[in-house]
This record gives structure tokens, C-alpha cells and sequence, in this order.
């Protein structure tokens, strides 16, 4: 899961430098070739992926993307979220994560 919400990171600085602002959905990274279809579609390896763009003065220049298990379980135990600051922050609780989380 963290390994997915780098590839969003990734994939929004690229997006960026070739559009002039981050993409307004997971399904606009898709169609650019940035991410596979799982990860647009929101729910991948066990996780919900939740993502909002902040648009200023017309653009999107900011984002947030959050996920969290789909159900907790051996192998999903952990809410993270991220921004376009590319730091991830974590928890164990059964919560979406925030920027008060430890980064990993």
C-alpha cells in the first residue's frame, strides 16, 4: 500500500511537469499511463484509495490521498495517507490517517 501511494506521488510530479497542475482523479493518472487500473479504480490489495484534489486560484495544485483496509486483517493493518508533499504518514488505529501520524 505504501508502495502505491509512492506511485501516485510519482505519478502527479510527472503529471505536473507536462500539464501545469496535479490530475483531478486516480482515473485521469490512468488515462495518462501513470497507474494501472486497479489503483484508478480506488480499491487495490486490500485497501480503499480515497483521493481529493484542492484546487487554488483555478488549478490543482494541491492533493490529498488517503487509504485504509478494506477490512483489517494480517495483512492490511495500517491507514496511511499522503499529499502532494510525497511525505506518508501512518497509523495502526481503524482510521483514516492525518498529517499528525508518524511519516514511514
Amino acid at each position: 500500500m505504501v508502495a502505491r501511494l509512492r506511485t501516485v506521488n510519482l505519478a502527479q510530479l510527472t503529471y505536473d511537469a507536462n500539464n501545469g497542475g496535479f490530475a483531478s482523479s486516480l482515473a485521469v493518472l490512468n488515462q495518462a499511463n501513470l497507474i494501472d487500473a486497479r489503483l484508478a479504480s480506488g480499491n487495490a490489495d486490500e485497501y480503499v484509495f480515497k483521493y481529493k484534489p484542492v484546487i487554488v486560484a483555478g488549478q490543482i495544485k494541491q492533493y490529498w490521498l488517503w487509504a485504509r483496509p478494506s477490512a483489517y486483517s494480517r495483512t492490511a493493518i495500517a491507514s496511511c495517507m499522503t499529499s502532494e508533499t510525497s511525505e506518508i504518514h501512518c497509523t495502526n488505529e481503524d482510521r483514516d490517517a492525518t498529517l499528525s501520524d508518524p511519516v514511514r
